[in-house]
């Protein structure tokens, strides 16, 4: 039985050089947890981006992006431009 669509699927990626050192850091913490090397930063990221979910200050600049995107989007017209014809 094939999988299911995810609804937020993991199509981002990130490219992050590191030290020889760093990597060796990584790969004997995974090892440790039996896991891969990716595994183990994909789980360190998750849980950091769990805790940053809860920042007031990266809640408000997610509030503003999504409301960039609105803006460029024709969803939302800023309030100098009403009236103006180029807002119609």
């Amino acid at each position: 039985m094939p999988r299911r669509k995810s609804n937020e699927p993991r199509d981002q990626q990130l490219l992050v050089r590191l030290t020889r050192s760093d990597k060796g850091v990584l790969v004997a913490a995974a090892a440790l947890d039996q896991i891969t090397v990716n595994t183990y930063v994909h789980n360190v990221v998750l849980r950091a981006i769990h805790h940053l979910k809860d920042d007031p200050l990266v809640r408000r600049q997610l509030d503003l992006f999504d409301e960039q995107a609105a803006r460029k989007g024709g969803k939302v017209v800023p309030i100098g431009a009403i009236g103006r014809p180029e807002s119609l």
